[in-house]
């Protein structure tokens, strides 16, 4: 398999090499996919001639192969891509040499919207999921955090809405419903977002009408799913709890100062651990749920959170993380790959002990642990 990132290049490589299939996106900077599908048929020295080339299509609507057909494609896909469809194409498109044979279970179940061990959720579609959380390891975790925040974030929206029509309060609903319709969204719970996203449009459009009638149903559904997804969110726990390694739990005895780190990118966890676990002893998390049960085995002196993660994102973190007694003083310092003022202001109306951008500088992000650090103990 070959990627390249445009048009041109796209030009230069059917020169070169005979493919067996081509995908080819529609939308592309300087020259788009019809343009480019018009410049391969035209090409000397063209090695693909005869070879299918299939668009690639985020705004597919009725008649769309119809006319991605007239403009020589051999098919299309709609994105973002499933597993199925792309299966689907595969089949049809490649040559039968090309197709190696394949176990059942290596093709896609009829259980996809299953999210684990077999336990059904209404709604839930998991190959939707599946488009956007890339195994079966973060599917699970982002289950878990979107069932750790379901009562946090139906009492927050409930509370605004007994502020509505105050013209002050429908910011503020609006921005919190739409942040509820990207965690359903995350898992694949597309009715819920729905409606979600049909509350979100009525409060930016100041229709209390609407607001007034779907509220109550919307929040109802909302918290429908901490029973339907308790079984997995626990029995997730549970096998955590299991693997957890007992040194981990334990305090730490070698004198270092404790940092969690929470992101859910692995890479950046790892890179984060190799920057500092010379000074500190490092613990990770790869959520704001797992960064929450890992606080209740062992109480880290700071923490680097990332403030953009799908489901429980930074600020629902440390809304949780100060909503306890026991944890409301430890310092946080936000971690964001986004440099817009507007963002920035969100995230430092919640008042971090810092706020560092990526990709990290080693002694920046040392500097602004040891002073949170130093702050914390009145030094």
């Amino acid at each position: 398999m070959q990627e390249n990132l445009s048009g041109k290049k796209c030009l230069e490589l059917i020169t070169k090499k005979k493919y067996d299939l081509i995908y080819l996106d529609h939308r592309m900077p300087d020259m788009d996919g019809l343009e480019t599908r018009r410049r391969m048929e035209e090409l000397q020295g063209n090695l693909n001639e005869d070879t299918p080339v299939i668009a690639l299509t985020a705004n597919a609507i009725s008649g769309a192969k119809e006319e991605y057909l007239n403009y020589g494609f051999d098919d299309y896909l709609s994105k973002p891509v499933s597993t199925k469809s792309l299966e689907k194409s595969l089949l049809t498109h490649l040559p039968d040499d090309k197709i190696g044979a394949a176990s059942e279970d290596a093709w896609c179940s009829d259980t996809a919207d299953e999210p684990s061990d077999g336990v059904a959720v209404n709604g839930l579609d998991k190959e939707f999921a599946m488009l956007h959380l890339s195994d079966e390891a973060l599917f699970k975790s982002a289950v878990k955090d979107f069932y750790g925040v379901i009562d946090l974030n139906a009492d927050k929206l409930s509370d605004m809405y007994k502020d509505l029509p105050n013209e002050n309060a429908w910011e503020g609903y609006r921005i919190q419903v739409h942040g509820m319709k990207s965690t359903a969204a995350t898992i694949g719970i597309i009715p819920l977002a729905g409606l979600a996203k049909i509350l979100e449009d009525a409060s930016g459009e100041r229709d209390i009408a609407t607001v007034t009638t779907l509220h109550a149903i919307f929040i109802k559904r909302w918290r429908a799913y901490k029973e339907q997804l308790a079984r997995i969110a626990e029995e997730d726990e549970a096998e955590a709890r299991g693997s957890m390694p007992e040194a981990s739990v334990k305090p730490s005895d070698n004198g270092k100062k404790k940092i969690l780190v929470v992101d859910d990118d692995g890479a950046m966890l790892r890179t984060i651990k190799s920057m500092i676990e010379d000074e500190y002893e490092v613990h990770l998390a790869p959520s704001g749920a797992k960064a929450m049960a890992s606080m209740e085995k062992m109480r880290p002196d700071l923490i680097l959170l990332d403030y953009e993660m799908p489901v429980c994102d930074g600020r629902q973190t440390l809304e949780m993380i100060r909503a306890k007694d026991e944890l409301a003083s430890l310092p946080v310092i936000f971690l964001t790959s986004v440099n817009d003022r507007k963002q920035v202001s969100k995230a430092l109306s919640m008042i971090p002990q810092g706020y560092l951008l990526k990709p990290l500088v080693r002694e920046k992000l040392k500097a602004t642990i040891r002073r949170a650090l130093a702050e914390k103990n009145g030094i």
